[in-house]
């Protein structure tokens, strides 16, 4: 009798294009609009600096073409340099969405890297509209607004890619003339874009590859762990980086 050994195919590793990692700043208002859908000190469980240093390295084995830093305010994170810094060497292409109101040297020392660049929103020219928008009502709104308009010079005088979001379908919006503002600040025009509210509506909850199931657009980690798949439906929870890695959430059912 002849005993024939059949190859048990592995299952296909799940890969993914975009991830996004909105880390944990529970004290910080949300500013820009990357986070009007998501409620401050939302998180219940906390996500830790090895939480996130191993979802940023489980993500480059996975194939990400570039990883976003979200948040709140992602550079209030007190490990945040840390974590651009594994990130950069686990070889993404990165951006961060800031508010540029706070920005440590050592934080614009790493911007200049070539993998980084930045993202912010402007909400309007007139300093006590944008600030009433992003929620900044009190006598210190307007240094604010002018701290963020300098921290975009220092950007541009670096010579780091800057993308700025202007929000259309907010009820106070004047657009038109911060892109103008913008524009004389020396903001390419081509980086300077509308977006729809709520942000990335134009994303697919679908597969990136339709001809592979198992790669993904845009992975979304929230500040408490949720896993989901798409920034829109944050609703559909796939499950929680505390109980199972990302290469196991992706790959299907976690046992």
């Amino acid at each position: 009798m002849v005993t024939i050994a059949l190859a048990v195919r592995p299952p296909p590793t799940p890969r993914i294009r975009r991830i996004t990692l909105e880390l944990d700043t529970a004290h910080t208002p949300a500013r820009h609009a990357d986070d009007l859908t998501t409620k401050p000190n939302q998180a219940t469980t906390k996500t830790t600096t090895d939480n996130w240093r191993s979802i940023i390295t489980d993500a480059a084995q996975l194939g990400a073409e570039s990883m976003q830093f979200a948040g709140a305010e992602p550079t209030a994170h007190p490990d945040f340099t840390d974590l651009l810094r594994h990130a950069i060497h686990a070889g993404h292409d990165i951006e961060v969405h800031t508010d540029l109101l706070y920005i440590t040297r050592e934080q614009w020392t790493l911007f200049t890297h070539e993998r980084v660049r930045l993202a912010t929103t402007w909400y309007s020219d007139d300093p006590a509209q944008h600030d009433a928008i992003t929620d900044q009502l009190g006598g210190s709104h307007i240094r604010a607004r002018a701290r963020a308009r300098a921290n975009i010079l220092t950007a541009l005088g670096l010579h780091i890619p800057l993308r700025v979001e202007l929000p259309t379908a907010l009820p106070t919006r004047r657009t038109d003339a911060a892109r103008a503002e913008l524009a004389l600040l020396g903001v390419r025009e081509d980086r300077i874009g509308n977006t729809d509210f709520p942000p990335h509506r134009h994303i697919p909850h679908a597969p990136a590859d339709p001809d592979d199931p198992n790669s993904w657009e845009h992975v979304v980690v929230q500040p408490n762990g949720d896993v989901t798949l798409s920034p829109v439906n944050r609703a559909r929870i796939i499950g929680n980086i505390h109980r199972h890695t990302l290469t196991t959430l992706l790959a299907g059912d976690p046992p």
